[in-house]
């Protein structure tokens, strides 16, 4: 599978792919390791026993019906399903995953309009 700009991107069914940076996407893909366990000739053994994937995804400005847009997907609990292309996996992949906190700025302001910018979301799977 080839992937291609705009990635797969939704949260709790919203597609947010066309809200994302073009070069900011970033995912991970992490093994989770077992306890050590030493065994009677002093050799330490571990395992992978599941790997956690990661996303982390810069959104463009967004005028107040956008910014409202993502808060309502976002809303409601801390966790969140989450449908992404895996740059690992070259897959998309469906996981529950917990948001970061995060910051926005105020880029624009005036009598008729106001735009938020400088926002990253970050997604770690439970």
């Amino acid at each position: 599978m080839s992937l291609s700009f705009p990635y797969t991107f939704s949260v709790n069914g919203t597609d947010l792919k066309t809200k994302v940076e073009r070069y900011s996407y970033k995912t991970s893909y992490t093994p989770i390791y077992s306890e050590t366990v030493t065994t009677l000739d002093k050799v330490d053994h571990n395992v992978i026993i599941r790997w956690r994937h990661g996303l982390e995804v810069r959104i463009n400005p967004l005028s107040e019906a956008d910014l409202k847009a993502l808060q309502t997907a976002l809303a409601g609990s801390s966790i969140a399903s989450v449908t992404f292309s895996s740059l690992q996996l070259e897959a998309d992949v469906t996981c529950n995953m917990t948001l970061e906190p995060s910051s926005a700025a105020l880029l624009l302001k005036n009598a008729t309009r106001r735009v938020v910018g400088e926002l990253t979301l970050k997604f770690t799977e439970l």
